[in-house]
């Protein structure tokens, strides 16, 4: 219940500044981890849960900010839904928790 009320949270602070949350937009999670092998574990096991709608892209991205570290982005079309947001990003940190990865959580990239 926290999680999906810190994402209500979220959204009308988003809507009060402007973010029409009427239309469709890509929505990314992220969740980092320490080595590549162990991001791609966690796409697997995202996919095996069938974590997203049909249109959902796994992606693998290698951040080089000084630090050795490989994340898994989760990109959604959608509009935007507290509880869909809620249940993908839980499904997300059980699999980092599984996985030994870190969830950074989630942001519209084109916001």
């Amino acid at each position: 219940m926290a999680l999906r009320r810190e994402n209500q949270h979220i959204l009308s602070n988003l809507a009060k500044n402007g973010l029409d949350l009427s239309r469709e937009v890509e929505i990314e999670f992220e969740c980092q981890f320490s080595t590549k092998s162990k991001a791609v574990a966690a796409r697997t096991k995202m996919r095996s849960l069938g974590s997203l709608p049909a249109e959902g892209l796994y992606m693998i991205a290698h951040r080089t900010s000084g630090k050795d570290l490989c994340s898994l982005l989760v990109c959604v079309p959608m509009i935007p839904d507290v509880q869909l947001i809620s249940e993908l990003e839980a499904r997300l940190r059980f699999v980092g928790d599984l996985c030994g990865g870190n969830v950074s959580g989630w942001e519209f990239p084109e916001a």
